[in-house]
């Protein structure tokens, strides 16, 4: 809910509202892509049109990261590292640059139907190597994660909680590209 330059901190009517921090790339994109503001802090996600990434939108402060997605296919394009945003203040976040010779990862589930709880492993098995997230949420009844500097080759998701258990397929990762996982996590029995 917004209100002039106050917005609740929850994407729910009953959230409190605080004053907003807005954000807006440095120019519009293309109309076949898209950006998802992600407030990481607060689980709070803003789509907006390529056309429309210029202009100000308003989220909760905090540390806000995202990516710019393909209209069509909903892949990520490009990843948004996250950084701190106060009140009141507007930011143009850059846009991080996936290493040539190494691979990022983009994550977009959703969480089984009531069988939501907490996450207590939420990572990559790559090279032999178990890889922590750089950002992570759960935001409502979905996932968010980015992986920006992962080796090219091959990765699996590894997910762990109370009610989810996901040892997931292969993922291709190919030097300078971003892979992007999208679908649903699957329930404990």
């Amino acid at each position: 809910m917004e209100r002039g330059d106050q917005i609740s901190r929850q994407q729910r009517r009953d959230g409190a509202m605080v004053t907003a921090a807005r954000v807006a790339m440095n120019r519009p994109l293309a109309k076949d892509r898209g950006v998802r503001f992600i407030n990481f802090p607060e689980g709070f996600i803003r789509p907006v049109e390529g056309d429309q990434a210029a202009n100000p939108v308003r989220l909760p402060p905090g540390r806000i990261g995202g990516a710019i997605l393909d209209r069509e296919t909903g892949n990520a394009v490009a990843l948004i590292r996250a950084t701190d945003v106060s009140a009141g203040v507007l930011v143009h976040p850059s846009v991080n640059e996936t290493p040539k010779e190494r691979s990022a990862v983009y994550l977009d589930m959703a969480l089984p139907n009531g069988k939501r709880g907490a996450l207590e492993k939420f990572a990559l098995a790559n090279e032999d190597r178990v890889i922590p997230a750089d950002e992570f949420v759960e935001a409502g009844s979905r996932v968010y994660a980015m992986w920006f500097d992962v080796a090219a080759g091959s990765a699996t998701l590894i997910v762990r909680g109370a009610n989810v258990r996901y040892d997931g397929p292969g993922l291709l990762l190919r030097p300078g590209k971003i892979a992007t996982l999208r679908g649903e996590l699957p329930p404990v029995g």
